[in-house]
């Protein structure tokens, strides 16, 4: 038998608010179905926030879904290798090859330096019809098919280029 961690305690004391049960639900959902459609692909436990992260196989560089306030999801890679030179550096180098990637992936990426910190995003946003609690099973089900398809396609075409750092 296996013993894991988990919140049921937590939970007790200071219970989730609704939109931090509806993240929580909606990613363990996705999580389901990119699982499914990426069998090799390393299950996360989803947490009651507004977004689920994994590496891409850099320190400091990440994949993930994001709700951008109560009105945009998106696909994400989050860079913030500690140093605000190096992520500069990922970040540029990613950005010359601006046009071939949105070509391959078939829309506008938004490219995103964030001078105010360190860290850059690069994101392929969606925008919801409502926030996450407030969201009808086909509008949910709707987004996870998109954020399913659309991260196998950022990964695809973003991954090979993160090989060079």
């Amino acid at each position: 038998m296996v013993v894991e961690p988990n919140d049921w305690e937590r939970e007790l004391r200071d219970p989730l608010s609704d939109r931090e049960q509806g993240y929580r639900d909606f990613f363990a959902s996705l999580v389901d179905a990119y699982a499914e459609h990426r069998p090799s692909w390393n299950r996360l436990t989803p947490q009651p926030r507004s977004y689920l992260t994994f590496g891409a196989g850099i320190s400091g560089v990440s994949f993930g879904w994001v709700f951008h306030g109560e009105t945009e999801f998106s696909v994400e890679l989050y860079i913030d290798a500690g140093d605000a030179e190096q992520n500069n550096a990922i970040f540029e180098s990613l950005k010359e090859d601006q046009t071939t990637i949105e070509s391959n992936l078939e829309t506008e990426v938004v490219w995103e330096p964030l001078p105010n910190g360190r860290a850059c995003r690069i994101k392929v946003p969606r925008p919801t019809p409502a926030p996450v609690e407030e969201l009808t099973p086909d509008e949910q089900n709707e987004l996870i098919d998109w954020g399913t398809n659309q991260m196998d396609a950022f990964r695809e075409v973003i991954e090979p280029r993160l090989t060079q750092f």
